[in-house]
């Protein structure tokens, strides 16, 4: 039975990811995340900051297209407000 539970949530899931994808609203983070971050799942935001490069993070072995490589990750410090995203 709990398989039934799981498809429930991952139609839902796959629900709320399609409408944001599909959506045309873009959202100023600086406004947005004040509030309930969740709002923000699946949705196109824009920000103005600067990357921190002096603390960048490589994770190797990572395949895309086929390909092997790293992820990049890489703190964003906000314009606005002194945030780290």
């Amino acid at each position: 039975m709990w398989q039934l539970g799981r498809s429930e949530e991952k139609k839902a899931f796959l629900e709320q990811q399609e409408q944001g994808l599909t959506s045309s609203e873009v959202i100023q983070l600086t406004t947005a995340i004040e509030g309930d971050v969740d709002v923000l799942r699946y949705k196109k935001v824009q920000v103005s900051g600067h990357y921190d490069q002096a603390h960048q993070f490589l994770i190797d072995n990572q395949i895309s297209a086929g390909k092997a490589g790293y992820f990049v990750l890489t703190r964003l410090f906000c314009k606005e407000k002194p945030r780290r995203f």
